[in-house]
């Protein structure tokens, strides 16, 4: 590949990536605030959160895994190291493994020992919520310094009519907005 050819999938990789990761930290919010709030009685929003969990997982991988033939963190990571900076990489390449895993015998292949009990190896795969988050805003808080270096600012996802002035609120202020938009979905009658 040549130098304008690596450079320009650096760049489409970069501007995706940091679109996913808050996508990403979006799902994330939105399964937070619906595990802390109350069951809703609208069938769509349970239909909904069960979708989000596959959503979520499909998005970790994509971001986080650490194959040569993926674009993924790692190929920016291996691209420019220097220009990554305050990244616990033994961590960040620990979840990525663990990760793997889930994907291989559960997500995309359905293999023969987790096709019975998916959440068992879940489990045993070791992946916490906190974990997960540590990753999540780490990397997050790279591509963003980086996408800032890149292209003079981060890509936007979308606005947020509710607080215009934030297009990337604080994950508690996310969390709390989404459940108060499950409330009010789940109290409409159809």
């Amino acid at each position: 590949m040549t130098e304008p050819q690596h450079q320009e999938r650096f760049r489409v990789t970069l501007e995706c990536l940091t679109r996913e990761i808050d996508a990403l930290r979006n799902e994330e919010a939105a399964i937070g605030a619906y595990r802390e709030g109350r069951p809703p009685s609208n069938l769509f929003l349970t239909l909904a959160f069960t979708a989000l969990l596959g959503d979520r997982l499909i998005r970790l991988i994509r971001i986080f895994e650490d194959e040569k033939a993926t674009t993924s963190f790692w190929y920016l990571y291996r691209s420019a190291p220097r220009r990554m900076k305050n990244l616990n990489l033994e961590r960040l390449q620990a979840f990525s493994g663990k990760l793997r895993t889930v994907r291989n015998f559960i997500f995309v292949h359905l293999g023969k020992k987790g096709t019975f009990d998916p959440v068992a190896l879940w489990d045993a795969a070791g992946i916490t919520d906190s974990e997960m988050a540590h990753a999540v805003e780490t990397v997050r808080r790279a591509l963003y310094d980086l996408s800032v270096e890149e292209f003079g600012k981060a890509s936007v996802l979308f606005s947020d009519s509710d607080a215009p002035c934030s297009y990337r609120p604080d994950f508690d202020s996310l969390k709390r907005r989404i459940k108060k938009n499950i409330t009010r979905l789940s109290a409409t009658n159809p």
